[in-house]
């Protein structure tokens, strides 16, 4: 059998590839830094107050953690001064969509080593089209934590184990669950470095120790409180089955049996990788101990973006599969190895293309975007900040916007069931999916519809600012 490691494009053909690739980072740019995600408003509003001086807080005055991104919230409160109110969404959005440039990247030079340049460009295309939903994660930080720890990988394999190590630490610093990637790539540099490994994992501590101590201090704990409001929400039956039929989700939408073709793919790119030695076990155990830590927390099956790293390395693991048929010995095999492969592409980008051309319409991206901005304008003109606070499922959008203080009814950055320290609580805000929440005898005072969404501002007091007015609606009055 000829080595698959020797199977190299010509130079002028990777050039042109590189050239591109740098296109298509442009491009994605220009068509997603409008972008938005209602959680990803959360951790800017952290940054927000941050830059603003009043400290990482959501609430000012409210020590509460309730971003599980420090690094993205760190990120954005560098970027606040620069860009300021309306500008740091985009620029956050344009750097997930360099991130997922650097993650297609990446792959390729991981891969290209061991199977050649085919497979390498294969794994690299299904995640530049779109086919893990990349285009879809660019407002969150979901993006940066895989491009990292990929680079992390790529140093290390090329002995620069303190690079590695920055890298490491930055991704879990960008999001905690990179330790399930960080932790094995600590043993690989032990076993290669022994005693010498004491200078990365000092490297690696350096990052993140900082904020675990500052967190500890200032917030009382290191855990957010959104991870642990999100902790087991579901049982492991139903979040199992989320698992098994998310992935293909982007490939071909409604279309189940996707997904155990993809299972399939994945498990045997995993075995094809093991065989290449203990760099690419690392990378091919990736996705799988994602799957088990997320079958032990369990958060909402609709935040569907906590399974991006190991749906994305499931996928290029397909590819890896595929392009083992590709280069293989008979020509029938390669013939339907190439077929598919080809149809996973074409699909997943189709699909892409769609939601990057309708995005800001949609009914979760630019749809609430705009009706939620729609709201904080109107609170800006019929609110006081100083006295009043409103309350909400979702808070980040329109507290980034209007600089109103919130009550999270989803709990991810408020006490559970507890009114906030400063202000009095005036307006509810509910898509109308959440009318149950919303008391007897509260008149609505505003809605809009943007894209499919709908959003409803409901006045408790009624209109009245006196305090002790009969027609004042009281927490303990809430139906919940």
């Amino acid at each position: 059998m000829r080595d698959e490691s020797r199977v190299r494009f010509p130079v002028a053909v990777l050039r042109v590839s590189l050239v591109l690739a740098l296109a298509f980072g442009v491009l994605s740019i220009c068509a997603l830094h409008d972008s938005r995600n209602d959680d990803a408003y959360i951790t800017f509003r952290y940054g927000q107050n941050l830059a603003s001086g009043r400290g990482p807080v959501f609430n000012p005055g409210s020590r509460i953690l309730g971003s599980t991104s420090p690094g993205e919230l760190l990120t954005s409160a560098a970027v606040y001064p620069l860009a300021g109110l309306e500008g740091t969404p985009s620029w956050m959005a344009s750097l997930g969509c360099i991130a997922w440039l650097a993650q297609a990247v990446l792959i390729f030079l991981l891969l290209r080593g061991a199977f050649g340049d085919w497979t390498a460009m294969l794994g690299s295309l299904v995640l530049m089209l779109g086919c893990a939903g990349s285009d879809a994660r660019v407002a969150l930080e979901t993006n940066q934590v895989v491009a990292l720890n990929l680079g992390a990988l790529w140093m290390a394999m090329d002995k620069r184990w303190r690079s590695a190590a920055l890298l490491a630490g930055l991704a879990a610093l960008f999001r905690p669950d990179a330790l399930l990637f960080a932790l094995p790539l600590a043993a690989l540099c032990v076993y290669e470095e022994r005693a010498r490994a004491l200078g990365p994992a000092v490297i690696f501590f350096a990052v993140l120790a900082p904020w675990m101590l500052f967190a500890t201090y200032y917030y009382g704990t290191p855990l957010p409180m959104s991870a642990l409001t999100k902790f087991q929400r579901v049982g492991v039956s139903v979040y199992a089955e989320h698992i098994f039929d998310h992935l293909g989700a982007y490939v071909l939408p409604g279309r189940p049996t996707i997904a155990l073709v993809l299972w399939v793919l994945g498990i045997a790119g995993a075995v094809r990788l093991f065989k290449r030695g203990r760099w690419y076990a690392l990378l091919a155990l990736y996705p799988f101990l994602h799957y088990a830590a997320y079958l032990k927390l369990r958060p909402f099956t609709a935040h569907a973006w906590h399974l991006y790293p190991a749906e994305a390395m499931m996928l290029v693991l397909a590819m890896v599969a595929l392009g083992g048929f590709t280069q293989g010995v008979r020509s029938s095999g390669r013939w339907v190895g190439a077929a598919v492969a080809v149809a996973l592409l074409v699909s997943g980008g189709i699909h892409s293309v769609e939601r990057i051309s309708g995005h800001r319409d949609s009914r979760w991206n630019g749809g609430r975007d705009q009706a939620y901005r729609e709201v904080a304008a109107f609170l800006e003109e019929h609110g006081d900040r100083e006295r009043e606070y409103f309350a909400s499922v979702e808070v980040g959008t329109v507290a980034y916007y209007s600089d109103f203080s919130a009550m999270d009814l989803g709990w991810l950055v408020s006490p559970r069931g507890t009114l906030l320290d400063q202000g009095e609580l005036r307006w509810l805000l509910i898509d109308p999916v959440y009318h149950f929440m919303v008391p007897d005898g509260a008149p609505k005072v505003f809605s809009t519809q943007r894209g499919g969404f709908r959003a409803e501002l409901y006045d408790l007091w009624n209109g009245s600012s006196d305090p002790n007015a009969p027609n004042r609606i009281r927490w303990s009055n809430w139906p919940f």
